[in-house]
């Protein structure tokens, strides 16, 4: 889970040290939009080149974060069945 972090908000703990990190994500959709909101011309080259980066690595990302949370589905039906008490984030079995 924190690498996906670091992949989606950058590695923090590497930039307080003002060293250069990859661009996460999230900095770079937010470049996109931030740098094109109130332009009327066409989307940049870079743009579109940034947009595709970003769509491949949000694609690498979400088949990880999808294989994490089949991980938990599996763990959170192996405490129902154990009768484990109801923990936040679990939605519990009624009668």
């Amino acid at each position: 889970m924190q690498d996906l972090k670091v992949r989606f908000e950058g590695d923090s703990t590497v930039a307080s040290r003002a060293e250069s990190t990859p661009m996460s994500i999230t900095a770079r959709i937010g470049n996109i939009v931030g740098g094109h909101w109130d332009s009327e011309s066409a989307v940049t080259e870079n743009y579109r080149n940034s947009y595709k980066i970003a769509d491949q690595q949000f694609r690498q990302a979400l088949v990880e974060l999808k294989a994490i949370a089949a991980d938990l589905a599996v763990v959170e039906a192996a405490l129902q069945a154990e009768g484990a008490p109801w923990t936040p984030g679990r939605i519990p079995e009624w009668p």
